[in-house]
C-alpha cells in the first residue's frame, strides 16, 4: 500500500512537471469548470533515515556539512524537490521498480524457507485406536483417508475397516506430512494413494472416489480446487 502510494505522488509530480515545463499555471484534470491543483509535502513516519555529509566541503569548512535534499534517499526511495526535474524523477522510478524486485525476491526466500522448514518437521507416523477392548496401532502406510461426520473424527485403513478418533482434523492436518495428505474440504483428510478416480463436478470441484469406498460423497471444496490440482500436479 506504501509503495503504491508513493508511485501515485510520483505520477502526480510527473504531470504537474509536465505542464510546468509547458508554462501552465495548475494542472487540468476533468472537465474545464473542474480544476485540481497540487501542492504537497508527505513524509512517512518510522525507518531510518540518514542524512549523507558532503565530505569535500566538510573538510574545506572544518565541519561537518550535510546533504540535507538527500536526506530521504539513502534508506528511502526519494526525496525530490521543486522544481523537480525529469532525470531525478526518473531515477527515483528506477529505484522504487528495484525495491519492488527486491521484495519479490524476498517472497521467494520465505517459501524456500517454508519448504525447509516443511522437510525438517517431525510428521506422525502411527495412530494408536481402539475397538471394544482391542487396542490397536495403524502406520500412516496402512490408513486410506480421514474423514468427520456427525461431530465425529474417523480413520479409515485400506482395508476398509474404520476407527473413531479423538482428534479433531484441524489437529490432524498440522502433524501430517503435506506431500502425502490433502484436506480436500472440511470433512476429508485423504492420502493420495487413496484417491481411485476423480470426476469434473459443478463450479469447476473434484468429485473424488476413494479406495475404500466411502458412504459420504468426497468433492473438494470451491476454495480448495485450485490448491488441490497444484498438489495433484506434484
Amino acid at each position: 500500500m506504501r509503495q503504491q502510494l508513493i508511485t501515485l505522488m510520483m505520477l502526480l509530480c510527473l504531470s504537474h512537471w509536465t505542464a510546468a515545463q509547458e508554462k501552465k499555471p495548475y494542472t487540468q484534470i476533468g472537465s474545464p469548470n473542474r480544476i485540481l491543483s497540487l501542492d504537497f509535502k508527505i513524509t512517512f513516519a518510522g525507518g531510518q533515515y540518514i542524512t549523507p555529509i558532503d565530505l569535500e566541503r566538510s573538510i574545506m569548512e572544518n565541519q561537518a556539512v550535510y546533504q540535507e535534499e538527500r536526506a530521504f534517499q539513502v534508506n528511502g526511495i526519494a526525496y525530490l524537490l521543486k522544481p523537480i526535474s525529469q532525470e531525478a524523477l526518473a531515477g527515483s522510478l528506477q529505484k522504487l521498480k528495484s525495491i519492488q524486485a527486491s521484495d519479490t525476491q524476498l517472497a521467494q526466500v520465505d517459501r524456500l524457507l517454508e519448504q525447509i522448514r516443511r522437510r525438517e518437521t517431525t510428521y506422525r507416523k502411527r495412530f494408536l485406536v481402539s475397538a471394544g477392548n482391542t487396542i490397536k496401532s495403524i502406520t500412516i502406510q496402512d490408513l486410506a483417508y480421514f474423514y468427520a461426520e456427525n461431530k465425529a473424527v474417523f480413520l479409515v485403513e485400506q482395508t476398509g475397516y474404520k476407527y473413531v478418533l479423538d482428534e479433531p482434523l484441524d489437529q490432524l492436518q498440522e502433524v501430517l506430512d503435506p506431500e502425502q495428505f490433502f484436506r480436500v474440504n472440511r470433512s476429508f483428510l485423504v492420502q493420495v494413494s487413496a484417491i481411485r478416480q476423480m470426476h469434473a463436478y459443478s463450479r469447476s470441484r473434484i468429485k473424488l472416489e476413494l479406495e475404500p469406498a466411502c458412504s459420504k460423497e468426497c468433492i473438494s471444496s470451491t476454495e480448495k480446487t485450485a490448491e488441490f490440482k497444484d498438489w495433484l500436479g506434484g
